[in-house]
């Protein structure tokens, strides 16, 4: 437009496509969308799980590191939920307590593994009955 005058000075056609992004730009809701295979293939390859520490299980008043719980399974521990408060990014010296949630991250093959860990029963030392041991102790 000049000036003084309401007579445009150059004219653009656009394709339909053109204005409506044009418009987005210009009210700012213009973005460049992540590409979706690359989401698709990550959440394909990707797996989370949330695990509640139960009183007696493996992870009970045990630390990470204790567990050596990426060593064992591949997974990585990325937030302990407890009482309410987010531990996020927990180091291995943090204890999980009964009553906690533990958020894992991981391939599907990996969490898998930390659920077949954390549903393995706790090995105890087997007890000799009283008997026996007394028993023993008369020889």
């Amino acid at each position: 437009f000049t000036e003084d005058k309401d007579i445009p000075v150059s004219e653009t056609t656009f394709t339909e496509e053109e204005a409506r992004t044009i418009g987005s730009i210009l009210v700012g809701s213009y973005f460049l969308p992540v590409q979706e295979t690359a989401v698709q293939l990550l959440m394909k390859e990707m797996a989370m799980e949330w695990v509640k520490v139960e009183a007696g299980s493996i992870l009970d008043n045990k630390t990470i590191g204790e567990l050596a719980i990426r060593r064992r399974t591949g997974v990585s521990v990325i937030s302990i939920l407890r009482k309410g408060k987010v531990i996020p990014n927990p180091l291995p010296k943090h204890k999980m307590r009964e009553g906690d949630t533990i958020i894992v991250v991981g391939t599907n093959e990996q969490v898998k593994a930390f659920l077949t860990l954390v549903e393995k029963p706790i090995e105890k030392t087997p007890r000799k009955p009283a008997t026996e041991s007394a028993e023993k102790s008369e020889d």
